[in-house]
């Protein structure tokens, strides 16, 4: 586990970002709670949680 500060020197340093996340999967990870969100909001608005609960 590494420091706050450890981390924030590395999201401050594009090529060390890179080298630490050799697949790109920070950015996905970044956006995976805002995804689940619209489809929990858009599932709602369909009326489809009825069909799946």
């Amino acid at each position: 586990m590494s420091s706050p500060e450890l981390a924030e020197e590395v999201l401050d340093d594009l090529e060390l970002l890179r080298a630490r996340d050799p697949q790109g999967l920070l950015p996905a990870v970044a956006g995976a709670g805002a995804q689940v969100r619209e489809t929990a909001r858009l599932t709602r608005e369909s009326g489809l949680e009825r069909a799946t609960s």
